[in-house]
């Protein structure tokens, strides 16, 4: 399935080239390759467009529609090294972005991006940077089998000057968490249970050392200037002292992303860490009910408030290393984003709210979700799915069990529930052949380690450009990819597969149709149809022009969205609505008397 943005674990990239767009920053980029550091330094960076594999692309993070204007971005970070390195890089097109394949002479089908040692839910052209970010690029991103889980990533902190024959002491911490690393080898040491190593240099000299360590990414470089003195820093001046730019980490502990609760939780938790120290952490709670209305969470009045959350209300509470904040009452049925950011003592902050850290999305339901059994394991429900190709439609009531799917050489399995295990019955009752890609690294047992699979091509309708595979639930298209097991249907929703032809001006794929008849149908009396295009926001306007259809009558929308038909036949029947260049709807069931 092809999703715009996503959360995918940061093996997205975009692009090569092209003409500045925003303010430039400067970064600390590190590519890391399989068994070396391919490029590690400042690089100054902007906004820009790049080509690659015969697609360009604004990489300037303005195809992703939370950054409201154009900035440097990850993968224009990246572009700027490669040029200051003099090597050159490759991607594959996977829109909106491209799947970086090699930098240098390093190729790999498991790149991954991390920045400021947190993995973004986006493409690299999709997430935009700021002064004194550290960008990381690293081959061989994930581990292997069972779960095939993102690596740690290495960070190596210790003194700028050493003596000779002097001991030196450095720390290795797991970047994203702060948690020591034992076992790491720094130099001529190993790290110890605290995570520290001793070193020792016979010469003088610049000297540079790394840390690395199992089913890690090795660390940043750490350089040192070696002495008789230990005082003498090796003709290189002293960096300036830098003022504090780097925003703390926030991240969310509970309630878990995707998680559906019967009982709505109290506590919201979590952590937050800064170089300097954190002085304030600051919550939004928003509540969506019957996927339209939202509301914000008061904290002065201890209640949802508003109407409407087309901005996000913050309310502060005062935080060190570990927030927490206990809510009045347990939480009511609905679905709930809640976003986290943390100040230090300059005022930064973090305004980019990624899935899994410091952004969680999770659903609060009076009784068992629809789909999973007693026991709290998701089982197969019954749900209605529309495929629509570019040609043809094929509707069934599919049960959306557990599915294997082959990709490349070997076989993934779905997780029951999921929009991807609904979509495969019906590929198989009517012989379409398809094609899935994997952006991570599938397990032959269900679970979200599935959840980075996406059809690249049903039939002959194959992703091409910004064009491709998409999927809605309820009329929306929801910002996770169809394997994943927090997409899973519940009993009730209504799920379609379409081929997506993107306007990049309404920035959604075109249409999808929603027939609503009138009550009452009888036999020779005219019945009031109405049609409605819904566009990935779920978003829902009157469609004119439009041919409605119930059983051998039909008639045209007029300018309001509206038609009125005549049914000629008595009995079960179903009415369609359809127009070239939009999705066609459902086929709703209507008696007629």
């Amino acid at each position: 399935m092809l999703k715009r943005s996503l959360a995918l674990a940061a093996v997205l990239v975009l692009l090569a080239c092209g003409t500045a767009l925003g303010a430039p920053v400067t970064v600390q980029l590190r590519v890391e390759g399989s068994t070396g550091t391919l490029f590690e330094g400042p690089v100054t960076t902007d906004g820009k467009t790049i080509t690659k594999g015969g697609h360009t692309v604004a990489c300037d993070g303005t195809i992703n529609p939370a950054n409201a204007t154009a900035g440097p971005t990850a993968t224009s970070a990246l572009d700027d090294g490669a040029i200051a390195a003099g090597v050159t890089w490759d991607a594959s097109f996977f829109a909106p972005d491209l799947f970086l394949t090699r930098f240098a002479d390093q190729t790999s089908d498991g790149w991954g991006l991390a920045v400021n040692y947190v993995s973004p839910q986006v493409g690299g052209c999709q997430f935009q940077v700021h002064q004194g970010d550290e960008v990381l690029w690293a081959a061989d991103f994930f581990g292997g089998p069972p779960n095939y889980a993102q690596k740690s990533l290495l960070r190596l902190d210790g003194p700028a000057k050493a003596a000779i024959g002097a001991p030196v002491k450095v720390a290795v911490t797991n970047g994203g968490t702060g948690a020591p690393v034992p076992g790491a080898g720094v130099g001529n040491a190993l790290t110890g249970p605290d995570g520290t190593a001793t070193v020792t240099f016979g010469s003088a000299g610049v000297v540079r050392i790394k840390a690395e360590a199992p089913d890690s990414i090795r660390s940043n470089g750490l350089t040192m200037c070696v002495s008789q003195s230990g005082e003498e820093d090796c003709g290189v001046p002293a960096a300036p002292v830098a003022k504090d730019s780097l925003a703390p980490r926030a991240r969310i502990a509970g309630p878990r992303d995707g998680r559906h609760y019967r009982r709505g939780p109290r506590l919201l938790g979590g952590t937050a860490t800064d170089d300097v120290g954190v002085t304030k952490v600051k919550l939004a709670l928003r509540r969506h009910q019957h996927g339209r209305s939202c509301r914000w969470w008061s904290a002065t009045s201890e209640r949802f408030a508003g109407r409407g959350c087309a901005k996000k209300v913050f309310f502060g509470i005062d935080a060190g290393g570990k927030w927490s904040y206990l809510l009045p009452r347990r939480l009511p049925p609905g679905r709930y984003v809640l976003d986290v950011k943390a100040f230090d003592r300059a005022r930064n902050h973090d305004e980019r709210f990624v899935r899994g850290a410091n952004r969680v999305v999770f659903y609060v339901d009076r009784r068992l979700r629809a789909g999973a059994s007693a026991s709290g394991r998701p089982r197969a429900v019954k749900i209605p799915v529309l495929l629509a190709t570019r040609s043809a439609s094929y509707q069934r009531v599919t049960r959306a069990r557990a599915a294997r799917v082959r990709v490349g050489g070997r076989s993934c399995t779905v997780p029951a529930g999921t929009p991807l295990a609904a979509l495969v019955p019906v590929l198989t009752q009517y012989h379409l052949g398809y094609r899935v890609r994997d952006y991570g690294r599938c397990a032959r047992t269900s679970g979200n380690a599935s959840g980075q699979l996406f059809v690249t091509g049903i039939g002959p309708d194959a992703n091409a450009g910004n064009d491709g595979w998409f999927y809605k639930v309820n009329d929306r298209a929801p910002e996770i990819g169809g394997a994943d097991a927090a997409a899973r249907l519940g009993r009730g929703d209504r799920l379609l597969w379409f081929y997506c032809v993107f306007d990049e001006r309404a920035r959604s794929c075109q249409r999808s149709l929603r027939v609503l008849p009138g009550k009452g149908a009888r036999v020779g009396q005219p019945l009031r149809v109405r049609v409605r295009g819904y566009d990935n926001a779920g978003h829902a306007v009157p469609v004119a022009g439009a041919t409605v259809t119930l059983g051998g009558a039909t008639a045209v929308t007029g300018p309001g969205g509206a038609a009125t038909i005549v049914p000629t036949a008595v009995g079960a029947l179903t009415v369609t609505a359809s127009k070239p260049g939009l999705v066609r709807s459902f086929a709703e069931k209507l008696v007629t008397y």
